[in-house]
């Protein structure tokens, strides 16, 4: 079957999300997180029956980076260097400080929102980020990432019983 298929890739919120539609009408979006974009792929095509498909990929994130060294966006990256040049670093490094910093942002706010849907109750700074950063020390890639995250939320709860002891 040669009809057209799109597979639209762009990063959101850390996330990297996969749209798919075809001219049938069908229309599938998969997040990904702490996956590369060939293993999204890859798994994506597995999960929704595309194995041997042909699929043409749009890769979105490129054109978000030819805007970002458009003149609208010049003063930020001038304003970027400055700092990186008071601190004695390169741009980069802050970039990527500024990407990670973000990142860790909005994992806190997913893992506010599983407990807090998962036990409905409010869910402390604290309490989150001994989450994640168990989730992040304790990862297994045979689950997924609720999976994961829900066994990092034993470990912390076992920790604290330990250190009440």
């Amino acid at each position: 079957d040669r009809s057209m298929k799109y597979l639209y890739c762009r990063y959101e919120h850390g996330y990297l999300v996969l749209n798919y539609k075809d001219e049938s009408g069908c229309r599938i979006a998969h997040r990904y997180l702490y996956y590369t974009l060939r293993e999204a792929i890859k798994l994506f095509r597995e999960r929704y029956g595309l194995r041997y498909k042909y699929i043409t990929v749009k890769k979105c994130f490129e054109e978000e980076s030819k805007m970002i060294r458009n003149k609208r966006y010049a003063p930020i990256a001038a304003e970027l260097e400055n700092v990186a040049k008071r601190l004695g670093m390169e741009t980069t490094e802050i970039e990527e400080t500024i990407f990670r910093k973000v990142e860790e942002r909005y994992l806190l706010e997913d893992v506010k929102s599983w407990y807090e849907n998962t036990y409905d109750r409010a869910c402390s700074e604290k309490t989150a980020k001994a989450i994640l950063n168990e989730f992040e020390n304790g990862e297994d890639a045979n689950y997924d990432f609720w999976t994961n995250l829900e066994n990092a939320h034993k470990r912390v709860k076992a920790k604290r019983r330990k250190q009440k002891i």
